[in-house]
């Protein structure tokens, strides 16, 4: 028996197989942003919320703390978390609600002053890093019905700082811990270019090696000096593509840039234009990167020399965009202190108007080098600790397949997304929830104010009320 074949489970209530009464024990993964916030929302409500991180609080968030939030102060916080913030910390300042701040003034005006308060440092363990997370008693492969596996608890295993294993059961996981610890591959359609697992490995240990691979846009304007007269390869096509191409523009004394884009151009650039953008720093980053793509991409058929091979020239100062591009291979030579890469360009073929006997040409092979690499292909789903519990995805978007499909039916930019059926928050797991960033997978425009959304959600089901909504109790 499924939810979906018993109206009476259709909306939370006291009765749900899944609704447990205080104090039952919640284990949050991820302490993000979206981690703190569900870690207080069950304090809150008196469940005893054991909150797990890797590394240090909002540890992701750190490392993009320079550039611009989307969306202003108001969609960036809860009314409950101010609360928590500012009963402990009266003086704390807050922006104002439509101001556009940076991901640093997010993390110093309310993600770390949230993550301070007594409610979130007596859950919190730092340099803690889940291990697995089972079933009580029920393997994956096991097929009961869906009550008995939604009433067995769940086994967490984990790892402390100084590497001792422990475990301990939970009456519910909360798995709240994003994608961007998980990038993508470098490679040609998502695989993995030729050096790229070696350098993923190496660059923790290397300190000049990691001093120039970036896994995502770097901070500029902390080290200027650090990009004077080197030349800087960008692959990738996200939006922190664009976020480095554009703050490079901004260097004086910058060397030459190649940003090998891995797909053919619109008629407007690369990124996608709104008119009007609701989210005017959003508008403002893709309408300058979709300039710089427009005066700098080289075509598909490019210069060649007699031998053949492709003639790339990148210019001081300027950005070269190759469209089509994919990265095939790297290499870094640790005594010249810059990487040799391999690049592959294809043709772009309208085979509607092409002959019958038209020959596809070969792809075009590019070699070059640089002493600055800044990979920004995104982030995929990470669920080699979660293996063992059933959590359907879709397989092209890796997003919760409960609900995919109205996430894709909906007109717009996902920024007036509602979870409007109770339904959407449920995995066949029952008591776990997948929350934030990592539920929408590769799906483009997660906000976090759905992410604070999914949160109520979830609180509604564990509790067994529809109609639960604590910043409305508490907040007014």
């Amino acid at each position: 028996m499924t939810s979906t074949d018993a109206p009476h489970l259709d909306r939370p209530h006291a009765d749900h197989p899944i609704a447990l009464e205080f104090p039952a024990t919640i284990a949050v993964i991820g302490g993000g942003p979206i981690g703190l916030e569900a870690t207080l929302y069950g304090r809150f409500l008196g469940y005893e919320v054991t909150l797990f991180e890797q590394g240090e609080v909002a540890e992701n968030v750190r490392q993009w703390q320079h550039t611009p939030m989307w969306t202003p102060f108001q969609l960036l916080h809860s009314r409950l978390g101010r609360l928590a913030i500012e009963t402990q910390n009266p003086a704390q300042r807050f922006p104002e609600p439509l101001q556009e701040i940076s991901a640093r003034e997010w993390l110093e005006s309310y993600v770390l002053p949230l993550a301070g308060t007594d409610l979130i440092t007596k859950s919190l363990r730092t340099r803690h890093r889940v291990l697995s997370v089972g079933r009580c008693h029920y393997a994956k492969q096991q097929v009961i019905a869906n009550e008995t596996r939604w009433q067995d608890g769940f086994v967490v295993v984990w790892q402390d700082a100084e590497g001792n294993e422990h475990s301990d059961t939970f009456d519910f996981v909360i798995d709240a811990s994003g994608t961007f610890h998980q990038q993508q591959s470098w490679g040609v359609g998502g695989s993995m270019a030729l050096g790229e697992s070696r350098l993923r490995s190496a660059r923790v240990q290397d300190p000049e090696l990691g001093a120039a691979l970036h896994v995502t846009a770097p901070d500029f304007a902390k080290d200027p000096g650090h990009w004077e007269n080197s030349g800087v390869l960008v692959i990738g096509d996200s939006p922190a593509a664009a976020q480095a191409v554009t703050q490079w523009l901004q260097l004086e004394g910058r060397g030459s840039l190649v940003w090998a884009v891995p797909q053919t151009l619109g008629p407007d650039g690369l990124y996608p234009t709104m008119s009007p953008d609701p989210l005017p720093a959003r508008a403002k980053l893709f309408a300058a990167a979709n300039e710089a793509v427009m005066k700098s991409h080289r075509p598909s058929r490019m210069d060649t020399t007699s031998d053949g091979k492709t003639l790339v020239t990148p210019a001081r100062g300027q950005v070269t965009t190759l469209v089509n591009t994919n990265l095939t291979a790297i290499h870094w030579d640790s005594e010249q202190k810059r990487f040799r890469v391999r690049l592959l360009q294809w043709f772009e073929v309208d085979w509607d108007a092409a002959p019958d006997d038209y020959e596809e040409p070969d792809d075009l092979e590019i070699n070059l080098e640089f002493e600055q690499v800044i990979v920004a292909v995104g982030h995929s789903v990470e669920e080699s600790w979660s293996r063992e519990l059933i959590v359907p995805r879709c397989a092209q978007s890796e997003a919760l397949l409960s609900f995919v499909g109205p996430l894709s039916e909906f007109q717009g930019d996902r920024l007036d997304f509602k979870f409007a059926d109770p339904r959407w928050m449920l995995t066949p797991e029952g008591r776990f929830f997948v929350l934030g960033a990592k539920s929408f997978g590769r799906l483009p425009n997660y906000f976090y104010r759905l992410g604070l959304q999914q949160v109520r959600e979830a609180y509604r089901w564990i509790v067994g009320r529809a109609t639960l909504d604590l910043e409305q109790t508490l907040c007014g």
